[in-house]
């Protein structure tokens, strides 16, 4: 599966550069184009969820070539254009410590300041860190940990809840 990953190509016919990156924990592994990984990096970083990546960046390296062997998620929840993978040997503890990290960076940040109660982190890092096609955003599964339960983050709202632009 990681090796059909890698043959993805342009209408031109050309080789779409791929490439990873690991969060700060090193736990998982994300595999994708080079471009979609450092934008989705960028607007991870400018909600509470970018503390998790704080000292990643984008490696030219597949996640294969980093050692993570196990896809877990052909298609991320929160970054739909990617593979979530995984150490096979260390599958369920790494499971474990990136969502406690990932979780924890969205519960434990207060926003209520700077929303006036009108949107949640949850909502912040949903709109902001997440992209359309993901379970995330296309059907609340942050929310509700069900994804069936939640409508989803239209761009409609997510324009007009005025996210703030970084971290205070």
């Amino acid at each position: 599966m990681i090796a059909n990953m890698r043959i993805a190509t342009a209408a031109d016919g050309s080789a779409i550069p791929r490439g990873s990156i690991t969060p700060n924990n090193d736990a998982v592994c994300f595999d994708g184009s080079i471009a979609t990984l450092e934008h989705y990096l960028a607007q991870t970083l400018t909600t509470p969820f970018g503390s998790v990546f704080s000292d990643s960046v984008v490696s030219e390296q597949n996640c294969l070539e980093r050692g993570f062997d196990m896809v877990r998620d052909l298609i991320d929840e929160c970054w739909p254009d990617t593979a979530k993978v995984f150490r096979t040997e260390t599958e369920e503890e790494d499971l474990g410590e990136w969502m406690q990290a990932y979780q924890g960076s969205i519960q434990d940040y207060d926003s209520s300041g700077l929303s006036n109660g009108l949107w949640s982190t949850h909502d912040w890092v949903s709109c902001r860190a997440c992209f359309p096609g993901g379970a995330v955003r296309s059907r609340g599964l942050w929310t509700t940990q069900h994804g069936g339960d939640s409508l989803p983050y239209t761009d409609t709202y997510c324009r007009a809840a005025h996210f703030p632009d970084s971290v205070p």
